[in-house]
């Protein structure tokens, strides 16, 4: 089908002008070819674009909107977190130094203390530095060497369980042995369900090691180098390596906390549980839309586990599942 010659006007200067638009130059045609007039359309500098085109750009700016608000957000919270932080040392600080008024009368005790702590810190520094340049077979094995220093702490000099600890040990003992959880064995622990809950996870060790007390002390030591790895690997995901290390070498060598990891305490299996959920928690909020079935289903496996772990040794723990469900 032959299609009809169409005639333009001979005089275009007078049927066509000219319009710019932020440094485009866009010919607008007033009268078709066939001599109707038409309404000039108002032509901005993302008409010429398509439809999809323009959502994704939209989409685009919503995102980088939210991403800027989120960082703000982050950064919002981590200057709370540092200023709140440095109050508490600076009150701990001054009510340690009230609690020790013989330390203003001996000064060297004071100044042995202040080079004590230096040296600890210059030395984590120093070994942080060595290791975040060293493959991470190197990291775990300076860990396990802390890990076999308290071992060796431990074996050398016997520590016996009292109060809280001597629950948790006597309970996971009576559980092992045969010897029923009566009303009267378990005495005032009835209103601390956390007692009863880490007493039947030590059983396990007990188990399969030895009811000795000695094996909750292992059982923890262990729970505290895992607690470095996760350290290590969530201020990876967050900063950087160099965080990542320096924070586990200074969790694995604080002088408090160091002590305190030889007891059967309930604070290193709790650590190990948060930590582990936080992680389940960073990788369930990275996932996409391209992530397969399997990876959506076994994060909300960990989440759900290590939460309910985490539960039922200190149940304040709770306030994370909200934290959870609000972001959902």
């Amino acid at each position: 089908m032959n299609r009809p010659e169409v005639h333009y006007p001979k005089n275009l200067n007078s049927r066509y002008k000219r319009h710019c638009f932020k440094n485009k130059i866009i010919r607008n045609r007033l009268i078709s070819p066939l001599g109707i007039p038409q309404k000039r359309a108002p032509l901005g500098p993302h008409s010429l674009q398509r439809p999809d085109k323009l959502e994704a750009l939209s989409q685009t700016n919503q995102h980088q909107k939210s991403s800027s608000i989120v960082e703000s957000l982050k950064l919002l919270g981590q200057a709370v977190s540092i200023i709140v932080a440095i109050i508490l040392l600076a009150f701990m600080s001054i009510v340690t130094w009230k609690a020790n008024a013989h330390l203003i009368s001996n000064m060297w005790e004071t100044v042995a203390m202040v080079l004590i702590c230096l040296t600890i810190f210059l030395g984590i520094y120093l070994i942080s530095n060595v290791l975040k340049k060293s493959a991470f077979i190197v990291f775990v094995s300076v860990l396990v060497l802390i890990a076999i220093a308290k071992i060796v702490l431990i074996s050398v000099y016997t520590i016996h369980p009292t109060s809280d600890f001597f629950s948790y040990h006597y309970l996971a003992f009576a559980r092992v042995s045969g010897i029923a959880w009566t009303k009267k064995l378990v005495g005032i622990n009835l209103f601390y369900p956390h007692v009863l809950n880490v007493a039947l996870i030590d059983s396990i060790p007990y188990s399969i090691i030895g009811t000795n007390y000695l094996t909750a002390q292992v059982f923890n030591i262990i729970l505290t180098l895992f607690d470095a790895i996760l350290i290590y690997k969530l201020n990876k995901r967050i900063f950087n390596q160099s965080a990542g290390v320096f924070a586990a070498i200074t969790f694995s060598l604080i002088p408090a906390y160091f002590l305190y990891t030889v007891l059967n305490g309930a604070e290193p299996l709790f650590l190990t549980a948060v930590l582990g959920m936080m992680l389940a928690f960073d990788t369930f909020v990275h996932l996409d839309d391209d992530s397969s079935i399997a990876q959506w289903t076994s994060s909300y496996r960990n989440l759900f586990l290590l939460s309910m772990i985490a539960y039922l040794i200190r149940p304040t723990v709770g306030i994370w599942l909200i934290a959870a469900l609000l972001y959902l």
